[in-house]
């Protein structure tokens, strides 16, 4: 990165979030709804684990999505706990270094 990147919290109001997000190459999260509002002004990553990203990610075509659960029978999980016997197998599937090299090609093609 050129950059150090920005680790938002709660700090921001929903305002000041977009306008982060408009300033930003690229936004990487989890299936939450700061990914929506990302969506909306900078090319997302997506980590998706228990919910299906064909019905619930971002409505944008500027976006790479990683999608942990795709094979696991539980999937959608409609659990308040996980109990799939191997603990958030779905979440635990999506290697960081697997992101980090696809985040790598897209910036690339981004600059």
């Amino acid at each position: 990165m050129k950059t150090e990147p920005e680790i938002c919290t709660s700090e921001l109001n929903l305002y000041e979030f977009a306008a982060l997000c408009e300033l930003s190459d690229m936004f990487i999260g989890n299936d939450s709804g700061p990914i929506h509002v990302a969506s909306a002004k900078t090319f997302t990553v997506g980590i998706f684990g228990p919910t299906v990203p064909e019905i619930v990610s971002p409505w944008t075509d500027r976006k790479l999505i990683f999608d942990g659960g795709k094979s696991l029978p539980c999937r959608p999980c409609k659990q308040e706990k996980c109990i799939n016997s191997e603990f958030n197998k779905c979440i635990r599937s999506v290697k960081p270094v697997d992101v980090i090299e696809e985040v790598r090609k897209v910036l690339d093609e981004l600059d």
